[in-house]
């Protein structure tokens, strides 16, 4: 009797990683959550050594020769939940994966919205502000 590829995939799913120049098939535990966008969601790297790009969504995966230093930021246009392994692993536009937080629960990657939430505000809550305030003190010493 031979085994069917759906028998072979469940429960979890298998990933393609890329170890020492050779492609691999990784089974995860449970069944990822998988989001794709075309135009992509605005991360911003938040770890101050940097955070390494890999070749496949997995921490066993090759690493490129790029890091994405803190304050950088990218685009993703798909997100893997890994349920088990408590990680979002983010594949960027421009190619490769990086993982949201590190195997030690250290936030790594923030999405760009909740980074300003974060801080107390949106982008340019400040500038608006302080041109507001510009415009009734010029008007009030007229």
């Amino acid at each position: 009797r031979h085994t069917s590829l759906e028998e072979l995939s469940a429960p979890g799913e298998w990933v393609p990683v890329h170890v020492r120049g050779n492609l691999f098939l990784e089974e995860c535990a449970a069944v990822p959550s998988v989001e794709r966008h075309r135009a992509g969601w605005r991360y911003n790297a938040v770890l101050e050594s940097g955070v390494e790009v890999r070749r496949g969504p997995s921490f066993l995966a090759d690493k490129t020769n790029v890091i994405l230093r803190a304050g950088q930021s990218v685009l993703v246009i798909e997100r893997v939940m890994a349920h088990a392994d408590q990680v979002t692993w983010l594949r960027l536009k421009e190619g490769g994966w990086v993982n949201d937080t590190e195997e030690d629960g250290r936030v790594v990657m923030i999405a760009h919205s909740q980074l300003y939430r974060s801080r107390g505000g949106k982008k340019g809550d400040t500038e608006i502000k302080g041109l507001i305030s510009k415009l009734f003190s010029d008007t009030a010493s007229s």
